[in-house]
């Protein structure tokens, strides 16, 4: 059983961090909305491909989790994806510890669970240190707000995750439903935008990124079943570092010591909150 956890947890972090790398180029030259849309509909396609081979069969309970799970899914990409339009991928991605916040914070008022001291502690890590991210020249950055918010509801959207698949073991129906939720989601609230632009080039970009964010969501949801989540977070947890530096080789990302230093608390609070 290790060994699959250890084999999918390596798997789900390599999807999450090439998929979010990705995304940066189509949300940048045409869009947070196309590039969510189509990300969206690629993630939704490859579930549909996977429920044709294994069939359909869930209960009534696990799919309203699983609905619920597919609005946070379209608000937290929309969100996520927003920043990157002027943003650099390393700050804003950096705010994905704000995903793991929201389940300790879920378990501690809401379930009443004895929280860790240490997992505490992670909280204020991450708190203080995408504070420090956030600022540049002595200046709060604004633009990194969406991606905050897009991270909680990351968060929130795995809590969903959880009880989906309490009711149901079957969790390419649960990842089936969720996207196409938050694919009809984005469709939907496309046809209010006046002008959505698409180019073939940064649009093959954006479905790459989507289908590497799917696997990465299906390595995550196999691992809530298999109740290997917290060795799979302590794995996943590191994505943030890989952001940093393929962020700074690749889109030759600027980042100064205290950028560096809230990068460096924020993988050392999500670290705790995974592990202990």
């Amino acid at each position: 059983m290790l060994d699959v956890a250890l084999e999918v947890s390596l798997f789900t972090l390599f999807s999450y961090t090439a998929g979010d790398l990705i995304s940066k180029n189509p949300s940048q030259k045409i869009g947070s909305l196309p590039t969510t849309l189509l990300a969206l509909g690629s993630s939704f396609v490859l579930f549909s491909f996977l429920l044709i081979l294994r069939g359909f069969s869930m209960p009534l309970s696990s799919c309203l989790y699983s609905v619920i799970a597919g609005l946070f899914f379209a608000g937290g990409l929309l969100f996520s994806f927003k920043p990157l339009e002027s943003e650099q991928v390393s700050d804003t991605l950096a705010m994905v510890g704000f995903a793991y916040i929201v389940p300790v914070v879920f378990a501690a008022v809401y379930l009443k669970e004895r929280v860790p001291l240490l997992s505490y502690v992670g909280v204020l890590l991450i708190l203080t240190g995408s504070t420090i991210i956030a600022f540049k020249k002595n200046k709060f950055n604004k633009m990194l707000i969406p991606a905050i918010i897009g991270n909680i509801m990351w968060g929130i959207q795995f809590i969903f995750f959880n009880y989906a698949l309490k009711a149901s073991s079957n969790y390419i129906d649960v990842a089936f439903v969720s996207s196409f939720v938050g694919f009809s989601v984005a469709l939907v609230y496309s046809f209010f935008k006046s002008k959505v632009f698409i180019n073939f080039k940064y649009a093959s970009q954006a479905i790459l990124s989507g289908i590497l964010l799917a696997l990465g969501i299906l390595g995550s949801i196999y691992m809530i079943m298999i109740r290997v989540m917290v060795l799979g977070l302590s794995i996943v947890a590191s994505e943030p570092a890989f952001i940093t530096l393929l962020g700074k080789i690749v889109y030759k990302d600027v980042i100064n010591k205290p950028q560096l230093l809230g990068v460096i608390m924020a993988i050392s609070g999500i670290f705790l909150i995974t592990v202990y």
